[in-house]
């Protein structure tokens, strides 16, 4: 595997971002939403909806990969990802649970993470 190395986004990732978003997302308009959410600094209702939806319907666990420090915003720590048998294992591995979540197991990835 290839190196990862996370860091806060900048308007210069934008267009790398949109393309993997589209891929994981399988249409341009999905990409365009979530771009235009954050590039108009709406992210964090955003994220905070998103798992406000997912406790509701029952998942117990939101795993991402990402900066620590924004994603700790919402709840999310390496802690709760450690147990995860993953090829991006590391501090950027974060999860946030609800009820009783798994603490090990191996994510699947969106065809988009391939070849990282």
């Amino acid at each position: 595997m290839n190196a990862v190395t996370t860091r806060i986004a900048d308007a210069r990732d934008r267009a790398a971002i949109h393309s993997v978003e589209e891929s994981a997302f399988g249409q341009a308009g999905e990409a365009d939403l979530v771009n235009g959410f954050v590039a108009d600094g709406d992210a964090v209702p955003l994220t905070e909806a998103a798992h406000v939806i997912l406790e509701e319907r029952g998942e117990t666990l939101s795993v991402v990969l990402g900066e620590p420090t924004c994603y700790g915003r919402f709840g999310c720590a390496h802690d709760r990802a450690a147990g995860s048998v993953s090829d991006y294992q590391r501090k950027a591995l974060q999860a946030l649970a609800w009820r009783d979540a798994l603490t090990a197991g191996r994510p699947v990835y969106p065809l988009a993470f391939r070849g990282l």
